[in-house]
């Protein structure tokens, strides 16, 4: 790990030097791309807004080579998203605050939105990205202007409006492991009031593991994408936007790897004469006997009006978005019969926003509006077990009890939430180099569940299992004040620096799925406060950019969700710190080379959680994880990348794009087990094309993990034995050729 740190100073060193000997040599049109976010609900250059924000074009991403989320948040400073190799399991973490979806009962600490629309539950965050404008990601505390559930941050997605002028383009990928892209967008006035766009993608992956038990291929990909938008102005003043989406997946996901058999398992798969064994990790090779399948439908639309009263601007959007996700899964990893799981989720969700965003006026300018959101999420989880538990349980117990092969543990839920706010944040120009920025979110939520796990067999119960519990319903109402407080100072044109306050919150809510009790459900919300300093330079005209942000996050009753003897529950740690900086850094070196830096240093860390569970295999019964690094926590998160694209001969460009990621050390569960961690490592990828005709066609070759680094991004214990460890193991080298069109 020392190593890697000393290669990305060294390489930070590097491109700090190159920009030292070459800043003086601007020459016309050598600038950087441009690029407008609406971060804080305008328009403006993010270079100009005092917040930690990383802004990623459409064209960008594109020449990186990304086609999904979390390969977005790979190039961005002290944020990832693992998905565990999973259609459910988003866990995006910002700044060393990580959102998990294991529990229906709990929401995320990082804000999605597409086109201004909120995605109540990260199971829908991963899909294909299609036809996209840019991704912002916001680091730290959103309260004021996105609401709750921004404790880490909040993620703006924002996809490409309908063209003034008729446009199409289409695109075909192959590549190892029989993996297949066919995506195609199309975008055409109609008259002179009205345009749309349509976007599909379809993509196709063979399995990366070889489950031998079973003779077939896991962690495969099937999906498709669509999305349609209509615009019409019906006046100057009145624009409109229809939107329609949806998606369609299925696969073999969330297969993992046996990193260790424990002794228990060993010995009763000898007894019952089916031989286990540990093959190397790397070699992909897994074994398991239930199914793991998964199967996600997501739709939704939406409907924005944007009034231009000539100087301001009032919005309303109004969106209707559901999902349904079914899989089973193996909890033993094993061949031998004994646990699979499945669940069954079912989201509808409404939102309404009224916005009003007021232009400048005697140094002042304001943003304000109203905001309703209501969710109704149902969940059937059910644990079954196989022949080899029925043999289990007589040995356990000497013949005393025998749990009959195709029992059941099933628990149904149905959580409804509803949400309101009202916020208002302005900004007043002091004087002309100094302003201050106030804002206030007063949010009202009510959460009601109900609960039934009567049809629990009781002769699970002397095994560990949780009980049958009747029927029973809760409620909890929350009311929260979300402030946010900055001063802001320019230098100058080209730099300005700002300091803000500001604060979060998540809701409270109950552990749902299989459960001890009814009275071991609620869990407090969780709030955060947010202090920050930063620094933004335009150090050369045009061509370099720089940003440095320092922060401290102050977590109270921070939401862990974590596996407990017999079920997962969610519960607060009692108090949680996050500290460190971000350095961003972007050349326009020459007019063909463009440079990229960042880095992130993070200190997160439990102030005070003595009531922590332990790894598996621990005989104490519960751990202190005060003063403890948090769960996916990097310290060091880098990416560098070098960009390069000049006219080979007339109508002909070549490019190439490489880029360099790295994170440091980091543990994949919350009771730190070091067995389910992964040390520092670097993922080198990259991309090289050729365009022709003025770029109506384009040919390139891409490849993500050049050198096929061995790595994991998550992991946990099997059930029953604990003492049985799997991992999820990161992606090998994966590599094609693509070809792109454009009319």
């Amino acid at each position: 790990m020392v190593r890697e740190n000393k290669r990305v100073r060294l390489a930070c060193a590097s491109i700090l030097a190159l920009t030292a000997a070459t800043a003086g040599q601007a020459q016309e049109m050598i600038v950087l791309e441009e690029i407008i976010v609406t971060a804080q609900r305008r328009i403006e250059n993010p270079m100009d807004v005092p917040l930690s924000i990383t802004a990623i074009s459409g064209d960008a991403l594109e020449r990186a080579g990304v086609g999904t989320v979390d390969q977005a948040m790979r190039l961005i400073p002290n944020v990832s998203l693992d998905n565990n190799n999973s259609l459910r399991s988003g866990r995006i973490s910002i700044r060393g605050i990580t959102s998990d979806v294991n529990n229906l009962g709990t929401e995320g600490s990082v804000s999605v939105s597409v086109d201004g629309v909120y995605q109540g539950r990260a199971t829908t965050l991963n899909s294909d990205l299609i036809d996209l404008e840019r991704v912002e990601v916001l680091r730290g505390p959103q309260g004021t202007l996105y609401g709750k559930n921004t404790t880490g941050g909040a993620i703006n997605i924002i996809t490409r409006r309908p063209a003034k002028e008729p446009e199409a383009v289409a695109d075909i990928r192959f590549g190892n492991h029989d993996a297949q892209r066919y995506r195609a967008t199309v975008s055409a006035p109609l008259g002179d009031a009205f345009a749309f766009r349509a976007s599909a993608a379809v993509t196709r992956r063979d399995g990366l593991l070889t489950n031998s038990f079973q003779g077939r291929k896991v962690n495969d990909i099937n999906s498709e994408t669509a999305r349609l938008t209509l615009e019409a102005r019906p006046s100057e003043t009145v624009t409109i936007r229809l939107s329609a989406d949806g998606s369609r997946d299925d696969g073999t996901g969330d297969s993992k790897s046996v990193l260790t058999l424990g002794g228990t398992v060993g010995g009763f798969a000898q007894a019952v004469g089916v031989p286990l064994t540990v093959p190397p990790l790397f070699d992909r090779t897994t074994a398991f006997d239930a199914p793991n399948n998964e199967n996600r439908r997501v739709w939704g639309t939406s409907a924005t009006i944007d009034w231009d009263t000539g100087e301001d601007t009032v919005t309303s959007i109004s969106a209707l978005r559901g999902f349904t996700f079914d899989n089973q899964s193996d909890n033993d990893f094993t061949p031998l019969s004994l646990v699979q799981s499945g669940l069954r989720e079912k989201q509808h969700q409404f939102s309404q926003e009224l916005r009003y965003v007021a232009a400048q006026r005697d140094h002042f300018r304001y943003t304000a509006g109203l905001y309703y959101f209501h969710q109704i999420l149902k969940g059937n989880q059910v644990a079954s077990v196989g022949p080899h538990f029925s043999v289990l349980t007589g040995v356990l117990t000497g013949g005393a009890l025998v749990v009959p092969a195709g029992s059941v543990a099933p628990a149904f839920v149905r959580t409804e939430t509803d949400s309101y706010a009202a916020y208002a944040e302005g900004t007043y120009d002091v004087t002309e180099q100094f302003s201050l920025t106030a804002g206030l979110r007063y949010s009202h939520e009510t959460k009601d569940v109900r609960h039934d796990q009567s049809k629990v067999n009781p002769l699970f119960v002397p095994l560990g299992f949780p009980p049958p519990i009747p029927v029973f319903t809760a409620g909890l109402t929350e009311n929260n004040l979300s402030p946010k407080l900055t001063a802001q100072y320019r230098f100058n044109d080209d730099t300005m620096a700002y300091a803000t306050v500001s604060r979060g919150f998540k809701g409270g809510g109950f552990s749902t799925g299989l459960i001890n009790s009814a009275a071991d459900t609620e869990f407090k919300s969780e709030k955060a406060t947010n202090y920050e300093l930063g620094l933004k330079s335009t150090l050369v005209p045009r061509r370099l950019n720089a940003t440095l942000t320092g922060f401290y996050l102050d977590y109270s009753d921070l939401q862990v969700s974590t596996f407990v003897t017999n079920r997962f529950i969610v519960s607060n740690a009692a108090s949680a710190t996050s500290k460190g900086v971000e350095l961003e850094l972007e050349f326009k070196a020459t007019k063909e080379l463009l440079l990229q830096a960042s880095a992130g240093y993070l200190d997160a860390s439990y102030d005070d959680f003595a009531n922590a569970p332990c790894p598996a295999g621990s005989a104490a019964r519960t751990c202190d994880l005060s003063g403890k690094r948090m769960l996916r926590a990097p310290e060091w998160t880098t990416t560098l990348t070098a960009g390069y694209e000049r006219e080979v001969t007339a109508g002909i460009t070549g490019y190439f794009r490489a880029d360099y990621t790295y994170k440091s050390g980091q543990f994949f569960t919350l009771e730190q087990d070091p067995d389910l961690s992964q040390s520092g490592y670097g993922l080198v990828g990259g991309k090289a094309g050729l365009r022709f005709n003025d770029g109506a066609y384009e040919l390139s070759v891409y490849a993500q993990n050049l050198f096929d680094r061995h790595y994991i991004n998550g992991g946990g214990t099997g059930i029953p034995f604990s003492d049985t460890k799997g991992v999820t193991l990161g992606d090998p080298r994966l590599w094609g050729v693509e070809f792109k069109a454009r009319f």
